[in-house]
């Protein structure tokens, strides 16, 4: 048997023989139990007597009057300790009646049972409605009352009452514990977005049942150039502006399918002449019951760019290597060359008529050597003996013989920023540099133009490092050869440092000019950098390291 439970009952009625009886009932002695049982026998058969040890216990408190039981019941709530159930008379003159008295009661604590006790007929049950509201908290018992009519009233409300309050504890508990579970979603949901936003790629979530976007971030926004209100009506035409609609779609049906998307390459093109590469990334994700997908794009464009300059110039050292190779065996040929011709120069005997064809010989014997120099300038097989210097001192002898080499047609700027850093350079294999430029730049100039020859110093920061797979942070002097020549083509930008590559007519040109450029720069620890624009000119910019 579970152990007796005590609930405090407050009776408020003005009669004090009314408040003995109620204690009588709910406080009885053993012998009054058992006339109880007897009566209830008697009444109701066996059974009803056969009554187990009581699991309710009553406290009974008394108030004479409704003031007395508000201030009771107010003292009980702020002791913690609340009353479960007032036996309330209906009628206690002088002061409140019991619809007053029981008003008030609700007022201090709405969860109090009432129990109405009255012998007359004083308000109509659609007056105490009115009165009182609708409530499940409210019996009206008719005195005279049986003492166990009353006891199974106040069994059957305190155990409500207990049970309300359980329940209101559960409720309580419960809300808790959602709110405590809204928080972490809600923080959850905050980690996200943030992350989400916080992605340096482009990123877009996007229903699949039916082409909606739900979200992008800031990253997807800038590089689409997309206003929120673009993005509620987005089609697959307008949400990726440049790119092929349809290859949108197929990706699509891939993850409907149950496939993942990973660095799908898709090229994204702004505006004309404007290209981007991009790698595409997608995953097919559950939001709710709604089949959604996580879209990621990455811009490669620099990356692409970066790894084609390295190949290029993993291709020049290859090219380098065989020209070397080659320049070595060459050099050896044209000395014995060379040296029987001498022979037979010297000979008395040989026929004169053949000297005009041995010296022909020898000429070109030269020639041939001199192609050699360049080649090995180019595969920096070229001994080179660096020495401090400023370069516009360096190259102000190259500036009278350019201009003794130019046509009248083709004007020559020559610009040199004062107080450059020094730095440590071959003078000679300088000038056999910036002379191939200015010829080559002479060379792309049809009819009047202009070569501008400007030598200044520069920082190079991390940004600019990303033009130039060579290029490096630091101070730098750069030697610049403008003209304002034909330009030349993105195919043709790709192969003019290879060897014997050339654009003029044959016999025209070596192809080593632009190769010698390439690998004198290489030689004094820099770089060359071209930019050209069909029918807009050619810039050549040299970059050499300042001494530190």
């Amino acid at each position: 048997m579970s152990a007796p439970e005590t609930h405090r009952v407050l009776v408020v009625d003005d009669t004090p023989a009314i408040h003995d009886d109620f204690r009588k009932v709910f406080q009885p002695a053993d012998e009054a139990i058992d006339v109880l049982n007897g009566e209830a026998a008697a009444l109701f058969g066996p059974e009803a007597g056969r009554t187990a040890e009581p699991t309710l216990e009553f406290l009974i408190d008394s108030a004479q009057q409704g003031r007395e039981g508000a201030e009771l019941v107010r003292k009980s709530v702020d002791e913690g300790r609340p009353y479960a159930l007032a036996f309330v008379d209906m009628r206690m003159p002088p002061g409140w009646d019991g619809l007053e008295t029981v008003q008030q009661l609700w007022r201090i604590d709405p969860r109090l049972q009432v129990v109405i006790c009255t012998a007359h007929s004083d308000h109509s049950w659609q007056k105490i409605h009115e009165v009182l509201g609708p409530t499940d908290s409210l019996i009206i018992l008719k005195k005279p009352f049986d003492h166990i009519e009353a006891r199974q009233l106040a069994h059957a409300l305190v155990r409500k009452w207990t049970l309300s309050r359980a329940n209101e504890s559960r409720v309580l508990e419960l809300d808790s514990l959602v709110q405590e579970r809204t928080r972490e979603l809600h923080q959850a949901e905050l980690r996200f977005t943030r992350a989400f936003e916080a992605n340096p790629h482009a990123q877009t979530l996007i229903a699949l049942d039916r082409f909606e976007v739900l979200a992008t971030n800031a990253a997807f926004n800038r590089q689409f150039n997309l206003t929120a209100e673009e993005l509620k009506g987005a089609s697959p035409e307008t949400l990726g502006r440049g790119m092929d609609p349809q290859r949108w779609m197929k990706l699509r049906e891939a993850l409907l399918a149950g496939r993942e998307v990973d660095d799908h390459p898709v090229v994204f093109e702004p505006h004309p002449g404007v290209r981007r590469d991009l790698r595409c990334s997608a995953r097919a994700v559950m939001i709710g019951d709604r089949l959604c997908s996580v879209w990621l794009l990455r811009d490669v464009t620099e990356q692409l760019r970066l790894e084609q300059q390295l190949r290029q110039a993993q291709k020049m050292d290859a090219v380098g290597q065989l020209a070397a190779g080659i320049a070595h065996d060459f050099n050896n040929l044209l000395a014995v060359i060379n040296t029987y011709v001498g022979v037979m120069l010297s000979r008395k005997s040989y026929d004169p008529a053949d000297s005009a064809d041995l010296l022909q010989v020898r000429a070109a014997a030269d020639r041939a050597a001199a192609l050699t120099r360049q080649l090995l300038l180019f595969s920096r097989r070229q001994a080179a003996i660096l020495e401090p210097a400023e370069v516009g001192a360096a190259l102000e002898e190259l500036r009278h013989m350019l201009a003794r080499v130019l046509p009248e047609r083709v004007a020559l700027d020559w610009t040199v920023e004062p107080g450059l850093p020094r730095v440590l350079i071959d003078a000679t294999n300088l000038e056999q540099a910036v002379m191939n430029l200015v010829i080559n730049a002479r060379d792309a100039i049809a009819d009047q133009g202009r070569v501008a020859v400007s030598i200044a110093a520069t920082d190079i920061g991390a940004e600019a490092t990303q033009r130039h797979q060579k290029a490096r942070e630091g101070r730098f002097v750069v030697i610049s050869v403008q003209d304002t020549g034909q330009g030349m083509s993105a195919d043709v930008l790709a192969h003019i440092f290879e060897p014997f590559f050339t654009t003029k007519e044959p016999g025209k040109g070596t192809g080593l000019g632009l190769s010698t450029v390439y690998g004198i720069a290489d030689q004094h620890g820099g770089w060359v950098e071209v930019a050209s624009t069909p029918g807009l000119g050619t810039t050549f910019q040299i970059y050499l390291p300042a001494e530190e």
